[in-house]
């Protein structure tokens, strides 16, 4: 019996033609001189939520671009028609039984969203006093 990284590398070495010196050729595509949109706008959902790409060309060069990603959707603070954001409104009326678990209870909340954003944490009053701070 052939062991498995045996037969993966057996598979790999003919699927790469390891051993065979590529030659120069045609590119795989041709590009256009003159660029068919000078602006455009991607937009896809990811598991966090929307990711948006946008940008302007202006003689072959881009003037402008902008990515708007799922933690900007996330986190913003009320909008203009003063809805709170997805992270605000899950935050808002968390009850925190014993104080000791306020970063557990809110840090769990809030990677929920973004594993990668509470790691500096201030939590509040409503006066914006700082009653607690962590800093990872």
């Amino acid at each position: 019996m052939v062991p498995d990284t045996e037969l993966l590398a057996n598979v790999y070495r003919d699927y790469f033609n390891i051993g065979i010196t590529p030659q120069p050729g045609p590119p795989p595509i041709v590009q256009k001189n003159i660029p068919v949109k000078t602006e455009a706008t991607s937009i896809i959902d990811s598991m966090r939520g929307a990711l948006l790409h946008s940008a302007i060309i202006k003689n072959d060069q881009v003037i402008k671009y902008n990515i708007i990603t799922p933690t900007c959707w996330n986190f913003l603070l009320k909008d203009s028609y003063g809805q709170h954001s997805p992270l605000e409104s899950a935050l808002i009326g968390t009850e925190i039984h014993r104080p000791d678990l306020t970063y557990t209870i809110l840090g769990c909340t809030v990677r929920s969203f973004d594993p990668c954003l509470n790691c500096g944490t201030h939590v509040l009053d409503l006066k914006r006093n700082v009653k607690q701070e962590l800093i990872i």
